[in-house]
């Protein structure tokens, strides 16, 4: 089972509860405010071989408005804002995923469109990036040394 997958069947009591990890479950992206946008599919069977009448599926969307968008001054004073977003993907696919196996090729994509429309060069620093195992282990690939 991934860390996504929860199995009740061993719990019959009537009020199950469900715990979301939104940083390994969800497909997330940055909206043209800054907010950062989490969205996820929950399927709940109540059969694990065949679709009943009680199955159901639901559409979660999560808004974070507590991210604050990365700016930059401009040599005139006004603020350049960068809207943002990251994708990760398997090499070997072009639809987005947050799943992969270890030997997997991976592709992350940054997608940032600028206020100011002038020829300027941006750069950015990728200060951290982790994986997670399925038993919850971090894997610290790079730091924030690089």
């Amino acid at each position: 089972m991934t860390a996504c997958t929860s199995e009740f069947s061993y719990n019959l009591s009537d009020n199950a509860t469900v715990f979301i990890d939104l940083d390994r479950c969800t497909q997330s992206h940055f909206a043209n405010n800054g907010s950062r946008i989490m969205q996820a599919h929950v399927d709940i069977s109540f059969h694990p071989l065949a679709v009943t009448n009680f199955d159901r599926v639901f559409h979660l969307q999560c808004i974070d408005n507590s991210f604050v968008t990365s700016s930059s001054a401009s040599l005139d004073g006004t603020a350049s804002v960068a809207k943002c977003s990251h994708s990760t993907r398997p090499a070997s696919r072009w639809e987005s995923s947050t799943f992969f196996r270890l030997v997997d090729s991976v592709v992350h994509e940054w997608n940032c469109i600028f206020d100011r429309k002038e020829h300027t060069k941006y750069h950015t620093f990728l200060t951290s990036c982790n994986a997670i195992s399925k038993n919850g282990e971090v894997i610290h690939l790079v730091d924030e040394n690089g």
